[in-house]
């Protein structure tokens, strides 16, 4: 009997795991399938856009849309436009992605061509600074205003240049922080260490705070989602899809050793972009990698891929909005067009005890 390990003379020391798991079936294709229905209720192209680079919800109809250097807040009914902002600064150019937010009473909140955090009262009638820039080395890369709480999240990073080796390259190193603001403008608290002094964000391009408290951080830059506890304490990182190949015939044994190796290595498929929670405190973000949104649930496990690029309505998603009145999901994708999706989640049971599904009319009046 031989009994020589595959991994006897292996080593993961300068291997490329970037697509070692690239098709592979994900975990519970089944069971993902079975407890989740989702519903393409609309999708809609925006007038004047090409690409939809950020959005924020004002009303059922009325958005915010950002495509480079144009802002505009239009009507998704009428496609009218109501208002264009033209000192928004340019998500591409920060290496920045959620570049304004509307807060409860309806204000936008926006990053300014100079860097400083701008509201924009609901009435469209006054500019206000709402917080100053004051550091040349920590930028804003995006901010969040909570539904739950009203505070004003903001994504800063630094991001230094070094000479590589080969005299000619520069390597981008990031680091991170995300500071919460008042309703007043008054800084509350500054996620930016964990306890063993390791900085918790890296790029921080999309932000959300959970139902629960947790605050939800797209990490653009480390590649995985961060999440903490409403006191800033680490509590999970999600850097991508686990598979489970073991029941597929097709893969051989050191497929499965390998596997079993690094199945929890972080970052090996998800490119995280905008991000968003429902009220199931579920979390969803887009992976550009993959143009598809995965769904964890509020402790980090994976349920499924909520939408995939073969998903009706579905093209390239980039941003994430719940809506908690409709309860819709707002996707807006880089073609420039917005689905809406009505998801619904069933008890949890396992694949043989599934109950058929309930039937969801998609005709709206």
């Amino acid at each position: 009997m031989d009994t020589t390990s595959p991994f006897d003379n292996f080593s993961l020391e300068n291997t490329d795991l970037t697509n070692i798991f690239k098709g592979w079936p994900p975990r519970n294709s089944l069971f993902q399938e079975q407890l989740f229905s989702r519903v393409l209720v609309k999708k809609l192209s925006i007038k004047g856009i090409e690409t939809c680079d950020h959005m924020s919800l004002v009303s059922e109809n009325r958005v915010w849309v950002t495509e480079g250097n144009n802002t505009i807040l239009t009507d998704l009914a009428t496609g009218d436009v109501f208002h264009r902002l033209t000192d928004v600064c340019v998500p591409m150019e920060l290496c920045a992605k959620a570049v304004h937010s509307v807060n409860r009473d309806g204000d936008l909140f926006y990053i300014d061509r100079d860097l400083n955090i701008n509201k924009l009262s609901k009435d469209l009638g006054t500019i206000s600074t709402f917080v100053r820039k004051t550091s040349s080395v920590w930028l804003p890369r995006s901010l969040y205003c909570s539904v739950r709480s009203g505070d004003l999240f903001v994504g800063l990073a630094i991001i230094t240049r070094e000479l590589h080796s080969n005299g000619f390259t520069y390597v981008h190193k990031y680091e991170g922080k995300v500071n919460r603001y008042d309703e007043s403008g008054q800084l509350t608290q500054t996620l930016h260490r964990n306890f063993d002094e390791s900085y918790l964000f890296s790029c921080p391009v999309d932000i959300s705070e959970n139902s629960n408290g947790d605050v939800v951080v797209s990490d653009f830059g480390k590649s995985v989602v961060v999440v903490t506890d409403r006191w800033g304490s680490h509590r999970f990182t999600y850097g991508g899809l686990y598979y489970d190949i073991y029941s597929n015939e097709d893969y051989t044994d050191f497929d499965k050793y390998f596997y079993t190796f690094t199945r929890y290595q972080q970052g090996l498929d998800l490119w995280p972009w905008g991000i968003c929670t429902d009220p199931m405190s579920n979390i969803l973000v887009c992976d550009v990698h993959n143009d598809s949104v995965h769904m964890l649930d509020k402790d980090g496990q994976l349920l499924l891929h909520l939408l995939t690029d073969q998903s009706p309505g579905i093209s390239t998603p980039r941003n994430l909005i719940y809506d908690f009145k409709t309860q819709l999901l707002w996707v807006g994708s880089f073609d420039g067009t917005v689905s809406l999706y009505e998801y619904n989640q069933q008890r949890l049971t396992y694949p043989d005890e599934i109950e058929p599904m309930e039937v969801i009319d998609t005709k709206r009046e």
